[in-house]
């Protein structure tokens, strides 16, 4: 992945928030952009991790383990739709 930033963001904030954003960044000898990057990045790692997870009981995990192994059931609509000839050939021609 590329360092270069090419890329803007823009955020409206009232006055207070602003201060408050800058005071901040100064007490971490920080630019106010790389406060705020460094508060929000990791916090958007954790949602976009979160939103990739699947978390279930371990009652739940079991019954889905289970229903995992079972063997599969035909299901007639769909062994028909593929016996039909294709109509997009995949592959060199």
């Amino acid at each position: 992945m590329s360092s270069s930033k090419t890329e803007r963001i823009e955020v409206r904030v009232s006055e207070r928030e602003q201060e408050v954003l800058r005071q901040a960044a100064e007490a971490e000898h920080m630019t106010v952009s790389a406060f705020i990057l460094s508060t929000v990045l990791p916090r958007a790692q954790e949602v976009v991790d979160r939103s990739r997870a699947i978390t279930m009981s371990a009652d739940a995990y079991e019954q889905f383990l289970a229903e995992l192994d079972r063997p599969a059931e035909s299901v007639p609509a769909l062994l028909e739709l593929f016996s039909r000839p294709r109509r997009i050939q995949f592959g060199e021609s």
